[in-house]
């Protein structure tokens, strides 16, 4: 789900969903979304079933109500998890633009924060996020399955059975 103002992945949904602006929903249009609306769209998905994660909330523009501060946990609540390590933010192209360790250092800041105010329990993944073809598949996430299957992948990432990597792959059998 994207916007101007950054942008949130969601799992296991199927509609399509306006953060705000009926009107605003293709790209040639610009438009401000508020704190008040993404936090909307969080309990839409929360209440269709759906698994949301806020994408680099400290990109190059950050999330509404966040500004660079990770400190503000009253801001957003109800989503499932955090992207805390973005591909696209850290791709070779983009080297040399000392920001993004910072961006990774605030959310994983925010998201311990997010967890010790204790509310409930939030996660953090690893994304491609890729805006280019060349960056897909070098950030992953493994997720703990008993088959594979679209139910349980969303499990998996709705109650946190998985690790977020740019590395190693770690396969295992239990039992």
């Amino acid at each position: 789900i994207t916007t101007h103002m950054g942008h949130m992945v969601a799992y296991d949904i199927d509609k399509h969903y306006l953060p705000e602006a009926e009107d605003a929903i293709h790209n040639d249009i610009p438009y401000t979304i508020t704190a008040d609306a993404w936090q909307a769209l969080i309990q839409r998905i929360a209440a269709d079933g759906g698994i949301s994660y806020l994408a680099h909330p400290f990109a190059t523009t950050p999330y509404p109500g966040l500004g660079m501060d990770p400190t503000n946990t009253d801001v957003y609540a109800g989503y499932t998890g955090i992207e805390i390590i973005n591909q696209g933010e850290s791709v070779s192209r983009y080297e040399g633009n000392t920001i993004n360790s910072t961006l990774k250092e605030y959310g994983t800041a925010y998201w311990d924060r997010m967890n010790i105010k204790g509310e409930k329990k939030y996660f953090a993944i690893s994304s491609t996020d890729a805006h280019a073809a060349e960056d897909v598949g070098g950030f992953f996430n493994g997720l703990l399955l008993e088959e594979l299957s679209e139910m349980n992948i969303n499990e998996a990432l709705a109650n946190g059975r998985f690790y977020g990597s740019a590395g190693p792959e770690l396969r295992f059998t239990l039992g």
